[in-house]
């Protein structure tokens, strides 16, 4: 989704004039590889959010394979994607990790502690053994190292070596650490 996303808001920016408008074809071209099935599912979920538009109604109409050819047009121009349900509304699954990769980056050294605290703001909420539990995956993965090693009651120190970009690198189901910022981008 942030590559369909990019390729929206790189389309969006290369339009001239009033004619702000892309396919679901092209964004499915620029955000290569990806599936126009996708596109589609990730443009119904941002119009029902109100975050882009069919250029024209003749588009509502079209059926079957005119649907990759659909005009539209994008509302807000934001940095991130927008992290949506299929129903087009704010899915959170993912904003702890993006929160504390961003106080790691803001505090260069922290503890768990710290992270879970700076992490925990409106409805993202972060206890801190999930904090430790990251830390010591991106510990593994080479982002973070310790400064100081925990001992009984204390907390241990850490320090942020290895910042890829803006994206936080996410914990997979399989206990690996996929970073974003080094994956293919457009």
């Amino acid at each position: 989704r942030e590559r369909m996303w990019a390729a929206m808001r790189k389309l969006t920016n290369l339009a001239k004039g009033d004619d702000r408008t892309f396919s679901a074809s092209q964004v499915c071209d620029l955000a290569n590889p990806c599936h126009i099935d996708s596109v589609g599912d990730y443009l119904a979920a941002l119009e029902k959010a109100g975050l882009v538009e069919l250029a024209a109604e003749q588009g509502r109409k079209a059926t079957g394979g005119d649907f990759s050819s659909r005009q539209w047009r994008l509302l807000v121009n934001w940095p991130e994607a927008p992290r949506l349900n299929k129903q087009g509304q704010v899915v959170t699954q993912g904003l702890g990790a993006l929160a504390m990769w961003r106080a790691a980056y803001i505090r260069k050294v922290f503890t768990p502690n710290d992270l879970a605290m700076d992490a925990s703001v409106g409805q993202v909420k972060v206890n801190v053994s999930t904090a430790k539990k990251y830390c010591q995956a991106l510990v593994a993965s080479g982002h973070f190292k310790y400064e100081v090693k925990g001992k009984a009651g204390q907390p241990s120190k850490l320090r942020l070596v290895r910042y890829t970009g803006p994206h936080a690198p996410a914990i997979t189901k399989a206990k690996v650490v996929f970073d974003r910022n080094e994956a293919s981008h457009i």
